[in-house]
């Protein structure tokens, strides 16, 4: 018996649930189609781009030295005794391993800057995306990656665009 009332509630909760869901406005945005999209954030990246754009020029001479120091060890490699083949290979793997850590310091300090700078940009697009959800009547927006189903119809994504484009020129 106990049982049974169980099986009635839950039938009777997911009947709620279902008609509450239907009288529910939802809808979704492509947070990074979005992030991608407004102006500001492209003003953002192209600052970040800059900034680090003699770093990945210091980078790539890096690179060609490391590069070239490989080369000359082979063109040399038969005519080198055991002593100078041991102590050549140390210095590139020296070289080529500095040359490792300063790539990952470079793109851990970009990916950095830039969540520190997007996030007044994420924090204003919440803004505007709950000003579009009162005037359109939405109770619930959801990030696109998400769902499993919606209907296009149901994409604020490109309104989201359009008015923070409007609004933070």
């Amino acid at each position: 018996m106990k049982i049974l009332k169980v099986k009635f509630f839950i039938v009777f909760m997911f009947l709620g649930l279902g008609t509450l869901l239907a009288q529910e406005k939802i809808g979704y945005v492509d947070v990074q189609e979005a992030l991608q999209s407004v102006k500001v954030a492209e003003r953002v990246r192209d600052e970040i781009k800059k900034e680090f754009s003699k770093r990945e020029k210091d980078l790539k001479n890096k690179q060609q030295e490391v590069m070239k120091l490989e080369e000359n060890y082979q063109k040399q490699e038969v005519a080198l005794t055991e002593a100078k083949k041991k102590q050549l290979k140390e210095e590139f793997a020296k070289k080529f391993q500095e040359l490792q850590q300063a790539l990952a310091k470079n793109e851990q300090e970009m990916r950095e800057l830039e969540q520190k700078k997007m996030a007044p940009i994420l924090q204003n697009m919440s803004q505007v995306l709950e000003q579009i959800s009162k005037e359109k009547g939405y109770q619930m927006v959801v990030a696109k990656n998400a769902l499993l189903y919606a209907s296009k119809d149901q994409d604020l994504t490109s309104l989201l665009i359009q008015s923070f484009n409007k609004k933070y020129k």
